[in-house]
């Protein structure tokens, strides 16, 4: 496999010294990854750096889970868009990438990765045609998409059609007042009957998404919903093939998707293989507070030992200004993390040439309480150790909207030596 972090970046002459996140850039003929250390100030700040002991052990624990259970993971590269993680999920054991849109998927075949679900509908001409195309080029190539409507049904089926190549379609169940994904009986019908009538359309498989939804009983509702329009379905042999596909699980209740799904492996009655697939992608570098209820759930039931997932992504920022006694500005906003999920949460705390580590600050009351493009402020308690030029380390609380915001992601270890350098595709 070739490298997509630092060498290939180098090679591609694709990165600059003013880089936002980056050091100094070596010799452009240097292949080696510069060993940045963090606490040297030899970084500029803010910028985007992943624990890559939390991320291993993420990778091994997120595999274990699905291994336990007998499921397979197709996690979702939305999360990171990098493929250097790609790989190393698949190297781990993953059956394919999932992606939301078609130039996603067209990045994730260009680096390599040969079977995708795009958690989505495939709407739109030149839409079509990127997957078309890479169908053409690429007869390894495997690509599902989902579908929900009659007439995403028949545009599809007459697209390709004229294309001479097959699609593989999923059926998506959707909950009212969601997202997308069939919501009765009738659209069901409609959708099922389109289909027959495209040679070139195979229906594959059932999914649904659950993270829309806060309430576990709802979660529960909509799961068994769906598992019983899946087993009606199969019964009734409206899928194509041997292998039929029943996929959901984002990240907040992949553990309760895991157990419902557990049955459907001890059922005996089906004409067909299932392959059940998670679909996972914030794992791999966990958060905090978003994902606290699961974390809640997995500290009384949790199949996998040693211990759950560990957030791995993480803001690095300077302390730009002390206004006032208990008002810190720091050097990081709204351009490097967004908080549609909650503020970043602060947790070591470093001062230059002083302190010879970060030391944590999780028995201090400080607390981000408001973002602007490129300033934070932070509550602090009254005579506060805290001056301009102290660095703060922050969790994040959701992974998506980080990753988005940096070409380039800091790989360092426990020392805080950068060890490798991600690039980003969004």
């Amino acid at each position: 496999m070739e490298r997509f972090s630092f060498k290939s970046i180098v090679r591609k002459h694709d990165i600059f010294e003013y880089s936002k996140g980056f050091g100094k850039f070596p010799d452009p003929l240097a292949t080696e990854i510069p060993k940045w250390d963090l606490l040297k100030e030899e970084v500029s700040l803010p910028a985007a750096v992943l624990n890559v002991e939390r991320l291993e052990h993420n990778l091994n624990w997120m595999q274990n889970f699905v291994d336990h259970y007998g499921f397979k993971l197709a996690p979702h590269g939305k999360t990171t868009m990098c493929p250097e993680l790609f790989h190393k999920q698949i190297t781990k054991g993953s059956w394919g990438m999932t992606v939301a849109t078609p130039i996603q998927a067209q990045t994730a075949h260009s680096f390599g990765i040969s079977k995708i679900l795009m958690a989505n509908q495939l709407v739109g001409k030149y839409n079509m045609e990127i997957i078309a195309t890479i169908q053409g080029q690429d007869p390894s190539f495997e690509f599902y998409c989902l579908v929900d409507s009659a007439a995403n049904v028949k545009s599809l089926g007459e697209f390709f059609s004229g294309r001479n190549q097959t699609l593989k379609l999923i059926i998506e169940y959707g909950v009212i007042g969601g997202r997308t994904g069939i919501r009765d009986a009738e659209q069901e019908t409609e959708v099922l009957n389109e289909i027959k009538k495209h040679e070139s359309l195979e229906l594959v498989g059932v999914e649904f998404f659950e993270g829309i939804l806060t309430d576990e009983e709802q979660v529960q509702d909509l799961i068994l919903h769906v598992l019983h329009r899946f087993i009606h379905l199969a019964v009734s042999r409206v899928f194509t093939g041997k292998e039929v596909i029943l996929t959901g699980a984002g990240s907040a209740w992949f553990d309760v998707v895991s157990e419902r799904f557990a049955a459907i492996k001890k059922l005996s009655c089906l004409p067909y293989q299932v392959e059940l697939i998670l679909r996972s992608g914030c794992y791999v570098t966990h958060a905090a507070r978003v994902y606290e209820q699961i974390e809640n759930r997995l500290l009384h039931q949790n199949p996998i030992d040693g211990g759950s997932l560990q957030p791995a992504l993480t803001i690095w920022a300077y302390v730009q200004s002390c206004p006032e006694a208990n008002s810190v500005i720091i050097g990081f906003g709204k351009r490097d993390s967004l908080h549609d999920s909650g503020y970043p949460v602060p947790t070591l705390h470093f001062r230059p040439g002083e302190h010879q580590e970060p030391r944590s600050i999780a028995d201090k009351d400080w607390e981000i309480t408001k973002m602007m493009d490129q300033h934070s402020f932070m509550q602090v308690e009254d005579k506060a150790e805290i001056q301009v030029g102290d660095i703060i380390v922050f969790d994040i609380c959701h992974p998506c909207t980080t990753f988005d915001k940096f070409k380039y992601i800091l790989a360092v270890g426990n020392d805080f030596v950068v060890q490798d350098v991600f690039q980003t595709y969004f």
